[in-house]
């Protein structure tokens, strides 16, 4: 009941706070959004990365034994799309973690919190992966921050497939719920699945931002790297725990890689700005069906029975 409650909260609260957000930074301006078929394609590799992307969830959960199904992870990521925006993370990871315990009752809700952490993890992976192939060709980034940025992706690669890791991160999170249990560590196979599936998930949504600034007719220098530094951005947005939604962070990086490939100033920051509105429209899409759907299901098994 108090679970319920809090979650409730997120909840309702999210969508309040995002839609605040949005409409005090002016992302919510869709005159300069232009409805050709650029944008149609864009939006249609938009929603598939959001329907790959519950599918992730799932092999995570898979892989570690706990019944799982796509159906539910879609569920849980869509209605809970919006919790993103509350200043820290936590709460999306809780809402998340919550809407799966609903549907997976003789789980315990710490070890989900725990699997939706990994998600992240993994997800954050993918985007600077992905981004690297771009980032490493920029001179304006230092060779520092390039080797900075490898060694920490073969950290967590180890990280990963760590027993020992495992064991001190779930005695951590243990004893902040003060609940036992044990997360077993992934194979060395598995990792490479997972890392394979978050690279693909940010491919699509690298060729929908590339499609979509195409349609706006600004002219870019190098447009074909926005596949790979879109992720890259994104992810440092989600890392960025303190910022709502990675707003100010996922838009400067991603206006400075533009400006690093050696577009103006004027046109990075406003392909910046358009592609928050551009992802917000997929996330309001994904959040109606997520939302909708399980109803329209119920309704039709209760007619049909």
């Amino acid at each position: 009941m108090k679970n319920s409650i809090v979650y409730s909260f997120v909840f309702y609260f999210s969508i309040l706070f995002a839609a605040i957000l949005m409409l005090r930074t002016g992302d919510l301006d869709l005159s300069k959004i232009n409805l050709n078929s650029g944008f149609i394609i864009s939006i249609l590799f938009l929603i598939s990365g959001f329907l790959f992307y519950p599918f992730i969830l799932n092999m995570i959960l898979k892989f570690h034994g706990i019944p799982s199904n796509y159906t539910s992870c879609f569920t849980a990521l869509g209605t809970t799309i919006f919790s993103k925006y509350i200043p820290g993370k936590v709460a999306m990871v809780y809402a998340i973690a919550y809407k799966l315990k609903i549907q997976k009752e003789s789980e315990q809700f710490s070890k989900l919190f725990i699997y939706v952490i990994i998600f992240q993890v993994y997800i954050i992976i993918g985007g600077i992966v992905t981004g690297l192939f771009s980032v490493f060709q920029l001179e304006m980034i230092s060779p520092f921050i390039k080797f900075i940025s490898l060694g920490l992706i073969i950290l967590s690669f180890f990280s990963l497939q760590s027993k020992y890791m495992f064991e001190k991160f779930t005695l951590i999170i243990s004893k902040i719920v003060k609940s036992k249990f044990s997360v077993p560590c992934f194979k060395r196979k598995q990792i490479f699945i997972l890392l394979c599936l978050s690279t693909f998930f940010w491919l699509i949504w690298g060729m929908g931002i590339y499609f979509f600034i195409d349609s706006t007719g600004i002219q870019i220098i190098n447009p074909i790297h926005v596949i790979f530094l879109f992720p890259f951005s994104v992810s440092v947005g989600i890392v960025a725990v303190f910022s709502p939604g990675g707003f100010g962070i996922r838009e400067g990086v991603f206006a400075g890689l533009l400006i690093a490939l050696g577009s103006s100033i004027s046109s990075a920051a406003e392909i910046s700005i358009l592609s928050r509105i551009w992802f917000i429209l997929g996330e309001i899409i994904f959040f109606l069906i997520s939302t909708i759907f399980p109803y329209l299901y119920t309704l039709y098994i209760k007619r049909h029975k």
